[in-house]
């Protein structure tokens, strides 16, 4: 009769991989919407950029990803683990949902700077040119650094910071969530 009462109790793992996938790719949606009405209103337009609403949008950003992460984890438990889920799982699953998150975010990255705004990477060099002789740098060193620094604004190499910024980032995240809404099953 237990098994009836808790059907989770002796079966197998439930692959958490379905729920991280829907939440990772909803949540990157989310993200890329906001940041492109941002880009077109030009509120977070990286190469003229306001340092309150950098911090706000930063904000915002990592709102969104825990808020789907938090999600995804807390679906898993209550929907494939019978309200019951482990560190480790809640770990897993909120590690798998930002994994396919940052995949597409890298991936929107690298389309956004090569095709949709290309002329941002001279952009954003020369708003750091300009900020650096306001504070009364020497303009030709700091033009010659920006030129050493160019390699870094193109598009793979963008994509790829995001890749591991969002992925440190997130795995943080996950560790936190899974600490917050792990729920062990009581031995009987």
């Amino acid at each position: 009769m237990s098994t009836l009462d808790n059907p989770f109790k002796d079966s197998p793992t439930v692959s958490n991989t379905q729920v991280a996938v829907r939440y990772g790719a909803i949540t990157s949606v989310i993200l890329i919407v906001i940041g492109l009405i941002g880009y077109v209103t030009g509120l977070t337009n990286p190469a003229n950029s306001n340092q309150t609403v950098t911090w706000i949008s930063s904000l915002l950003n990592y709102g969104i990803i825990i808020g789907g992460m938090v999600l995804a984890v807390r679906e898993h438990r209550d929907t494939n683990q019978g309200g019951f889920i482990t560190f480790g799982k809640a770990f897993g699953t909120g590690f798998k949902t930002v994994l396919v998150l940052t995949a597409i975010q890298a991936i929107w990255m690298y389309v956004f700077m090569a095709f949709i705004a290309p002329e941002l990477k001279d952009q954003i060099i020369q708003t750091a040119i300009d900020q650096a002789a306001e504070k009364g740098q020497d303009p030709e060193q700091v033009e010659a650094g920006m030129k050493m620094m160019s390699w870094m604004f193109n598009p793979p190499m963008m994509a790829a910071i995001v890749f591991i910024t969002f992925l440190f980032m997130g795995s943080i995240f996950a560790l936190v969530i899974a600490a917050v809404l792990k729920k062990d099953q009581e031995k009987v």
